[in-house]
């Protein structure tokens, strides 16, 4: 529940914008304060038809585009607020509406633009992806759209100059494009943050991303898992930047926030992208903490109420948002879930049509259920882990083999000397996490296999690591000359790709669900 509920009258909601995100909106209405919110209007291209426009009485839906000026101005004169289903929209018309659009024009103006994105949070000193310096020469780079891309589409990985240039051509020219160093990410995550009218903001759980290339579209959010697999300190860390991301923001910028943001070796964290609305990232939220979910926090927030969500009692230890894509939204969904059906008129492959939440005591035990709906996506499977990012050029071979094999991977730097609470909070959790194995690289001392196996019932390969002073054999001493009952399978020194054609046979006859192998 909220505290601070709120008594003022009941307001009309503009809604730009009559997707997926508009109507989950609209679904919502009945966890508001009575009396918040009177009606919504929707403007959209397909009107009635919209998935939001299915919702609400055809006198209250307006046929039009969110790119027309005249369109925009219809809407506004007769609403007290206005608010975003997408960020596609003509703002220079909602120029004398600024009392009324919420997240704020200016807002707005930020974040539909990736460039000025970047350069704000920049100079608020907020982590983002850099672009390369002008005498970087290296490759992959990432090119991305300035203005209209959306899950996944206007991004593109180039591999060098002469691809750059085609795909920054394609994309309108250098002024229409960001070009980004390409990031050496283990995870994406993502938080909801909300920002109410005082400016105060509320961030909800980071949860872990799993994406999934899709033709023609790129990377697409698969599902998003709570908890998350990452340290405390990390998710802490990442907390931190959505909430200064987002308190950096403009005057005006209320409502609900999606930060989707990468994770680098270390634990290093950066912006990838925002969006200034609910987001995909964030559907989980409704299973989670039932009414106080994205949608109903963001109309709370652009009506001006000023309640203060209750995030601390989540509904369960973990909980899995499963996006639906085409005919999936018509498939039997795993006892327990809840779904949400957007009505789109069209059913594509890959066209998102629908998502499924799904609550339960384990991340292993969510992400087996989503495993029986859909066994290709690449949860992970194995833990890969290193006490250094300096063990990264020997541990890097581990991962590059077990995703040939079509495994999925967590990898993390953890340290048996620098971060012993973290090395037992990892390997107290690595099963319950869904892992099935790990492999644990380390040099000189060495005593991160040991020390993990000692600690789980999960199998550990241990990777010895070629040291400066004994050239790796110190490392190959400690990892094999275990106590009986504490085993490591120990590979060679810097023999990390054995461990993972080694974990690759050990899975293919485990027969557990969250084990995909390809051309084995």
């Amino acid at each position: 529940t909220h505290t601070h509920a709120s008594t003022m009258p009941g307001k009309i909601v503009g809604m730009i914008g009559g997707g997926q995100l508009g109507r989950m909106m609209i679904q919502n209405l009945d966890n508001l304060p009575e009396g918040l919110v009177s009606k919504v209007i929707v403007l959209d291209p397909e009107g009635p038809e919209s998935p939001a426009g299915q919702l609400v009485p055809a006198s209250d839906v307006l046929t039009g585009s969110p790119r027309n000026p005249e369109d925009l101005v219809a809407l506004a004169e007769q609403c007290d607020v206005v608010t975003f289903d997408l960020e596609f929209v003509s703002t220079q018309a909602l120029q004398s509406y600024t009392d009324k659009v919420f997240p704020s024009v200016a807002c707005h103006d930020v974040i539909s633009d990736k460039l000025k994105q970047k350069e704000w949070f920049a100079f608020a000193g907020v982590p983002v992806v850099p672009s390369p310096e002008a005498e970087d020469t290296t490759f992959p780079r990432v090119v991305k759209r300035r203005c209209g891309g959306y899950n996944g589409q206007g991004v593109v990985v180039v591999h060098d100059q002469a691809q750059q240039d085609e795909v920054t051509q394609q994309f309108g020219g250098a002024d229409e494009t960001v070009v980004e160093v390409f990031c050496h990410l283990t995870h994406e995550v993502s938080a909801m943050v909300l920002r109410l009218a005082d400016n105060s903001v509320h961030c909800f759980p980071i949860v872990e991303v799993v994406t999934q290339d899709v033709a023609g579209q790129g990377s697409v959010c698969h599902c998003t898992v709570y908890p998350s697999s990452l340290a405390t300190r990390v998710q802490d860390a990442a907390e931190d930047v959505a909430r200064r991301a987002i308190q950096s923001l403009p005057e005006g910028s209320v409502g609900i926030f999606g930060v989707e943001m990468f994770v680098e070796l270390g634990g290093a964290v950066k912006i990838n992208e925002i969006a200034m609305r609910p987001h995909n990232t964030g559907h989980y939220t409704e299973a989670l903490f039932g009414e106080v979910n994205q949608f109903s926090t963001h109309l709370r927030a652009v009506c001006g109420d000023l309640g203060t969500p209750d995030l601390s009692e989540p509904k369960a230890p973990a909980c899995i948002s499963y996006n639906l894509f085409g005919s999936e939204v018509d498939a039997d969904l795993p006892e327990g879930s809840t779904s949400r059906k957007y009505g789109k008129k069209e059913v594509r492959p890959n066209r998102k049509m629908g998502h499924c939440n799904l609550l339960g005591q384990t991340r292993a035990e969510v992400v087996d259920a989503a495993m029986l709906l859909n066994p290709s996506i690449k949860f992970a499977a194995v833990g890969v882990i290193m006490g250094s990012t300096s063990d990264w050029p020997v541990m890097s071979k581990a991962v590059t083999c077990l995703k040939h094999h079509g495994v999925g991977v967590d990898v993390q730097v953890v340290s048996a000397h620098r971060t012993p609470r973290e090395m037992y909070a990892y390997a107290d959790r690595a099963q319950s996490m869904g892992l099935r194995l790990i492999i644990a690289g380390a040099g000189g001392a060495a005593h991160l296999p040991g020390m993990v196996a000692s600690l789980t019932d999960l199998p550990v390969l241990g990777v010895p690591v070629k040291s400066r002073a004994l050239q790796g054999l110190d490392s190959l001493l400690s990892i094999v000359q275990m106590p009986r009952g504490v085993p490591v399978l120990t590979m060679a020194i810097d023999g990390a790709e054995n461990a993972a054609r080694s974990a690759v046979r050990i899975l293919r006859l485990s027969g557990r669900p969250a084990v995909q192998l390809e051309g084995f």
